[in-house]
């Protein structure tokens, strides 16, 4: 059986992430996240900060959008906008989603 070392891992993907968000800005473009959080869980606040440090190291700009809990159609309508975002690379939506509000549906 072979052991993996977690940290060593994680360090080298930050690295290659890191050379890659560069390289990408040598080409004139911002590497950015957008992170839709429609929750108050208590763990999305670690969660958040825990995303924004690694965005950080990479040197990738991170978006956070936080929209009130109680509105299904803002978190759908919200993450459309950002995924037509030609400035935006990536979307992520932190869960738990809203009461009513599927996975499939966001």
């Amino acid at each position: 059986m072979r052991l993996i070392d977690g940290r060593v891992l994680a360090a080298t993907i930050d690295e290659q992430t890191a050379v890659e968000v560069e390289a990408l800005r040598i080409q004139g473009v911002t590497a950015t996240f957008a992170l839709v959080v429609a929750t108050s869980a208590p763990a999305a606040t670690t969660y958040v900060r825990s995303i924004a440090r690694a965005a950080d190291r990479a040197g990738i700009k991170l978006r956070v959008e936080r929209l009130n809990e109680t509105e299904r159609c803002a978190v759908v309508e919200r993450l459309g906008e950002l995924s037509a975002d030609e400035s935006v690379n990536g979307v992520v939506c932190l869960t738990p989603l809203p009461d009513g509000l599927t996975l499939a549906a966001a």
